[in-house]
């Protein structure tokens, strides 16, 4: 019997419009074809922004089909849901830009007198999606509010409420549609709700009006919006929250209960007029969907009061798996030191939620250590699950101390995943017997135990000096992630600069890999003077085709052993002034001089070139406090600079320690932007636990920090607020 044939290769269907030109794709949009019409109103919204300049003159096109056809894709580009990261659109997709929408503004305002009211309506929808670039077509929609049709009228008041500058004479129309007796219940509560676009002069005219649809309206979904359109007005969010609880969460429509309890989470803080309601919606609606809602309410609107947490340890057993879920975050998120031990027993007794509520134990924080040592020493837990714990162990530093028995202990267990995590949690955790059985596990048969315990001995810095020994063996005899660590961590550890520093000179002289002798560069820079004996070795790595790290930790060891190196000057005063390692070598020279501070202005100077940022922050954090009259510029930079930058600034700020006025805010700023990126994250945060006291107003930013999904980071949080906090 012969081989079967095997399947030819797929290939993607080609486009029926791959490499047309525009006028090809508009004629088949209008075309008699449907199926030819729907793919070219898809390739249009595909392609973005460049669509609507070809799609404007069709607005205009004596066919009304053709007019809805343009008015259907200006829709497609602008509409939120059928953006390209929900539709898997091509990687040509530009984004539309604001003067693009403005463009077709007007076409779409012309529609709007059209006899057909479904070409109207859709004109009007089309408009809201435009939103606040929709300023030309107010006119034609304020007329629109008075359309016979209601999808028109309807669509018309929502567009109006996406442009920002409404005059006083829209606002006034639309108030008085707001109360008009006999408009139906969705028009008036759009009107209502079309005073949220923005806190203008104009729309505060209808600030009276919305508090008497609040007080007198029978009908809830307009009671709501015109609350929501207070708050966004300005009005007291106490009042607004104490007003949502009177008028729409008592009330017997369950979405409207459910709506105003995301309204008041969204309140926060100041809607803790409303803990009490919350708390009997949580316990006892009996939607399930507003007691979640209202779970998530109480955690950000009244984390600290006993009726919350009453409620949310009771939604922990609630018989919706969605409320449970929603309470256990609730909970971590509000850090209820109360949910601890309930949760605990969740996590212990419930394999279908212990994932969930071990994130609830990590963000309740030193208030959950009792509970995670009990987990800790859980064998009914599987391995990975004891690993997280440890994790979130090692998260509380020295307030998980009463752990370090225990993890000691899984340092004898048989899976290599709970030696490693013990391993690490240890260096965060400390305590008197740790270095010695960490310095013990660099022997360990398994690469990722070793690895772990390098690091964490490392964190332990001079208190594990006994394990010098072990890491220097680790360093010569491991090229992988292990050397890395040991290099690292023989410069934080210190020892014998007589052993240490040739063992570290022979990596740095190996000049492979980069990355590992940048790391033992840095390390040299450590020992200061004692590092003079590597000066040769120092010399040959400051050669242009060396690494441009390994050139910068060299200069900055150079800068520590100062006038005794002077055999390096030539090598440094050759360097070109564009060379991304000049500031680190103009410092050296500098040093080498006998005036390591002559080079602040220069290095200044340096932070106004983007390529230079990295070599001249570290350099001014070498400087420390002298380096005082750097920090206006550092703020700068770090404001210009990208996240490899923003770490080196970051550190330097931190070293410095000086102008908190410019320091603080300028550090929360590059948090919010380079939050996602772990090691920059750090810097940052590190850089706020150093200004102490004097960083105050970051605690609110930085309770927030305690929910995030990284266990580092939530680490690095916690630490920035204990020296934040210290008296």
């Amino acid at each position: 019997m012969p081989p079967e044939a095997p399947y030819p290769p797929y290939r993607e269907p080609e486009h029926p419009f791959a490499g047309a030109r525009p006028e090809v794709v508009l004629a088949a949009l209008v075309g008699p074809d449907e199926r030819l019409r729907e793919t070219a109103a898809r390739w249009l919204v595909d392609l973005g922004g460049p669509a609507l300049r070809l799609i404007e003159p069709l607005l205009r096109h004596p066919d009304p089909a053709a007019r809805a056809a343009a008015a259907r894709v200006v829709s497609g580009v602008g509409h939120e849901e059928l953006g390209p990261s929900c539709t898997g659109r091509a990687e040509g997709y530009v984004e539309p830009t604001a003067e693009e929408f403005r463009a077709v503004a007007p076409g779409l305002a012309a529609l709007l007198r059209e006899p057909d009211a479904d070409l109207r309506a859709l004109s009007a929808g089309t408009l809201a999606v435009v939103g606040r670039h929709a300023e030309a077509a107010v006119p034609a929609l304020t007329d629109a509010v008075d359309d016979p049709s209601p999808a028109v009228r309807l669509a018309a008041v929502e567009a109006l409420g996406r442009v920002p500058a409404l005059d006083g004479h829209v606002v006034d129309r639309l108030v008085g549609l707001l109360e008009r007796a006999g408009e139906p219940d969705d028009l008036r509560a759009a009107a209502a709700g079309a005073m949220m676009g923005g806190a203008t002069a104009q729309r505060a005219r209808a600030v009276p009006a919305l508090w008497r649809a609040v007080g007198d309206d029978p009908h809830g979904e307009v009671r709501l919006m015109a609350l929501v359109s207070l708050l966004e007005l300005g009005e007291p969010r106490a009042r607004c929250a104490e007003a949502l609880v009177e008028r729409v969460l008592l009330g017997p429509d369950s979405e409207l209960r459910r709506r105003a309890c995301y309204v008041l989470k969204g309140i926060g803080p100041e809607a803790r007029v409303a803990a009490a309601a919350l708390a009997r919606a949580a316990a006892e609606d009996d939607d399930p969907e507003v007691r979640a809602e209202a779970s998530a309410a109480l955690a950000a609107a009244a984390p600290d009061d006993p009726r919350a947490a009453a409620a949310l340890i009771g939604r922990l057993e609630d018989e919706d798996h969605v409320v449970r879920a929603v309470a256990l975050i609730a909970a971590g998120e509000a850090r209820l030191a109360a949910a601890a031990g309930p949760i605990g027993r969740l996590a212990g007794d419930d394999d279908r939620w212990r994932d969930e509520a071990l994130t609830a134990l990590a963000c309740i924080g030193e208030a959950a250590a009792p509970t995670l040592l009990d987990l800790l020493g859980c064998t009914d837990l599987a391995a990975h699950h004891r690993v997280i714990v440890a994790g979130i162990l090692s998260e509380l530093g020295p307030a998980a101390a009463p752990a370090v028995p225990a993890l000691l202990d899984l340092l004898g267990e048989d899976e290599p995943e709970l030696r490693a995590a013990a391993a690490e949690a240890l260096g965060f955790v400390g305590g008197p017997p740790v270095a010695e059985r960490l310095a013990a596990c660099l022997d360990d048969p398994e690469s990722e135990v070793r690895e772990a315990a390098a690091w964490s001995l490392g964190r332990l810095g001079p208190a594990a000096r006994a394990a010098v020994p072990g890491l220097l063996r680790a360093l010569e005899e491991d090229r992988s992630d292990l050397g890395l660590a040991a290099a690292s961590a023989l410069g934080e550890v210190g020892g014998t600069p007589e052993r240490v520093v040739p063992a570290l000179a022979r990596v740095v002289g190996a000049a492979d890999p980069p990355w590992w002798t940048a790391v033992a560069a840095e390390a040299l820079a450590a020992y200061g003077a004692a590092a003079l004996p590597a000066l040769d070795t120092l010399i040959t790595a400051l050669d242009p085709d060396v690494d441009d790290e390994v050139r910068v930790h060299a200069a900055l060891t150079l800068v520590g052993i100062g006038p005794p190196a002077r055999a390096a000057l030539p090598r440094l005063t050759s360097i070109g002034e564009e060379d991304c390692a000049a500031p680190a070598f103009r410092l050296a020279a500098a040093a080498i001089a006998g005036e390591p501070a002559q080079a602040l202005p220069g290095l200044v100077a340096d932070l106004g070139h983007p390529e230079r940022i990295g070599a001249a922050a570290r350099s001014l954090a070498w400087l420390g406090p002298v380096a005082e009259s750097a920090v206006p510029a550092l703020v700068r930079a770090l404001g210009e600079a990208a996240w490899e930058d923003a770490e080196h600034v970051a550190r330097a700020l931190d070293r410095i320690a000086a102008r908190p006025d410019l320091a603080v805010p300028a550090l929360l700023a590059a948090l919010r932007e380079h939050g996602d990126a772990p090691r920059t994250a750090k810097a940052l945060l590190a850089a706020l636990a150093r200004f102490g006291p004097a960083a105050r107003k970051a605690i609110p930013i930085l309770e927030s920090g305690l929910v995030h999904h990284a266990g580092h980071i939530r680490r690095a949080v916690r630490l920035a607020l204990r020296e934040i906090r210290a008296p």
